[in-house]
């Protein structure tokens, strides 16, 4: 999922999606990785250090991850957060 810390909307619905993301893990053995793909330069809130602030105070028990470059982002055509994924091995 392509998250960031300034994002209203991601703020409005980070509790919930820390407890999605551990249902998941539970009962399907679901993996999430998420990942911040804005410039800092930017949105200095959405800074390296901001993120690892972001993730201790919301408990993430997944990675998150920083696209500092945006290649990862526009190679899945993320461009709003919160965008959703589902990666399945084929």
């Amino acid at each position: 999922m392509f998250i960031c810390n300034h994002c209203p909307y991601v703020q409005s619905i980070i509790s919930n999606l820390v407890s999605d993301v551990d249902q998941l893990k539970k009962d399907y053995q679901v993996n999430t990785v998420a990942i911040m793909s804005n410039d800092v330069n930017e949105y200095p809130e959405d800074s390296f250090e901001n993120m690892i602030n972001f993730a201790k105070e919301n408990k993430f028990t997944f990675p998150y991850l920083i696209d500092s470059t945006q290649k990862i982002a526009k190679e899945y055509g993320a461009v709003c957060t919160p965008d959703f994924l589902a990666l399945i091995p084929i």
